[in-house]
């Protein structure tokens, strides 16, 4: 899954969803701009945790910005990078399905360009 993004206002958080389920568990690769970082979050019964951090992750304002993940090895293992970085690398206990979406926090503004996913996991 891509998608194509850029901040409309001086920070923001941004996320890639992926293993949505009925019930609002899910999973997300969130980019926060204020705090440079990339995090692997997993929602379950709307409890966030943080299975993997990334720091140092650049940001930079006023330009669009390519936020991809990447679910493989029968969907045991995901990968979140950006802008062609790689910053996540994590192993997952027990398989994700469940649909995909974009998310943006309450007071960010962001402009998405395009949201893409690919299941021939090429």
């Amino acid at each position: 899954m891509a998608i194509l993004f850029r901040f409309g206002n001086g920070n923001g958080d941004v996320a890639a969803v992926f293993n949505y389920q009925p019930n609002g568990d899910m999973m997300a690769v969130r980019l926060d701009s204020l705090e440079n970082n990339m995090k692997l979050y997993q929602w379950v019964q709307g409890q966030p945790s943080v299975l993997k951090l990334a720091e140092n992750v650049p940001t930079a304002m006023a330009r669009w910005h390519d936020l991809s993940v990447t679910v493989s090895n029968g969907g045991t293992h995901v990968q979140g990078s950006l802008d062609g970085f790689q910053f996540i690398d994590a192993d997952l206990a027990t398989p994700v399905s469940g649909q995909v979406g974009a998310w943006a926090k309450t007071d960010t503004v962001v402009l998405f360009d395009s949201f893409v996913v690919d299941l021939s996991g090429e």
